[in-house]
């Protein structure tokens, strides 16, 4: 799973050496998950969720094949909280650190709830075995508050469908929602910033017990 401003591609220079190696080659099949940096981590937390089940009911509809249970996420960077979302349970933690009501009582449309739902409420996935961290951020970085941060931020284009989302749950539930929501949608480099209430609601979420964790620093 790549970082910020970034893509599959990174990975080529490491796949290459170790699709080399048999003693790999043999036990694993290596996958990438693109997905777009500039959106929020949660909701590409949400789209690798989904697209590991459906990849699973796809590959593996009998459920007998044990190696599709036995996942390894290798998370780079941004890459590393994606991982994290999907061997740790939510509770009402997340949901709580931007909204003042609960999610049923919100006013707003049924698929807006719906990728809300899907965004902050989740359980661990029972087929990641292990995480590896390379260089993650789970406590924001203090980039995200300088220049480039903000720079890099702005320079972000969101989707006008996100955007009139946004617009409309922050217009009809005045003062319902975090500053971090009301300002704007918030981008991956906004959710980075260590005073982050989503940032650090997420670090403090409970893992899957035997998940297996690694942090290359």
């Amino acid at each position: 799973i790549h970082g910020l401003l970034s893509d599959p591609l990174t990975w080529a220079d490491m796949l290459n050496e170790l699709q080399v190696q048999p003693q790999l080659t043999d036990r694993y099949q290596f996958w990438a998950f693109r997905y777009d940096t500039g959106e929020p981590f949660l909701t590409s937390a949400a789209a690798l969720r989904r697209q590991l089940a459906e990849l699973k009911a796809y590959y593996n509809p009998g459920g007998d094949q044990a190696a599709m249970s036995n996942m390894v996420l290798v998370g780079h960077s941004m890459g590393g909280l994606v991982a994290n979302l999907q061997v740790t349970y939510s509770g009402e933690a997340l949901w709580n650190a931007t909204s003042r009501i609960p999610l049923e009582q919100v006013r707003t449309d049924a698929a807006t709830r719906a990728a809300f739902g899907a965004a902050f409420f989740f359980d661990p996935n029972d087929d990641v075995s292990r995480v590896v961290y390379i260089g993650t951020p789970h406590l924001g970085s203090a980039w995200a508050r300088r220049a480039v941060g903000s720079l890099g931020s702005a320079l972000i284009e969101t989707p006008p469908q996100v955007t009139e989302r946004h617009d409309q749950m922050v217009r009809d539930n005045p003062g319902d929602f975090s500053g971090e929501l009301t300002r704007r949608f918030p981008t991956s480099i906004d959710l980075l910033e260590p005073s982050s209430p989503v940032l650090n609601a997420a670090a403090q979420l409970p893992y899957r017990p035997g998940v297996t964790l690694h942090t290359v620093i």
